[in-house]
């Protein structure tokens, strides 16, 4: 009886970490694009997507609107530093907005750091 022995390859493996409000990979749809910052294109696969629908009843589209007074939902609208964390405050008195925004603050965080700003790209 011959035996064989397979050896795995090694390789990395990208987590995915389920989102409740946020995708990626998106190519169509009716959906805010979070771009890294200056806008480029849409569709990019290192962007993050939020469904307007979802975006305006969870309340986050308010408080966008209110945070940065630029903000157009059919454009194109660049979100500061200071901006995101006045949204984080405001997203706090509100669950869903306050779990959206906690969701890809991983995202922000990276897109901040590298960029100092991203671009939110309306629908």
């Amino acid at each position: 009886m011959t035996m064989c022995i397979f050896k795995r390859k090694k390789r990395k493996v990208k987590a995915r970490v389920a989102m409740r409000f946020f995708r990626t990979g998106v190519t169509r749809g009716a959906y805010f694009e979070f771009q890294r910052g200056e806008y480029k294109k849409p569709w990019l696969p290192d962007s993050v997507y939020i469904d307007d629908e979802i975006c305006a009843y969870i309340g986050l589209t308010r408080i966008l609107m209110k945070v940065v007074p630029d903000f157009d939902p059919y454009g194109i609208t660049r979100v500061t530093g200071e901006d995101w964390q006045r949204v984080r405050e405001l997203a706090a008195d509100r669950q869903d907005a306050a779990e959206a925004v906690a969701e890809i603050e991983w995202w922000t965080k990276k897109a901040l750091d590298e960029e100092g700003f991203f671009t939110v790209c309306g629908i």
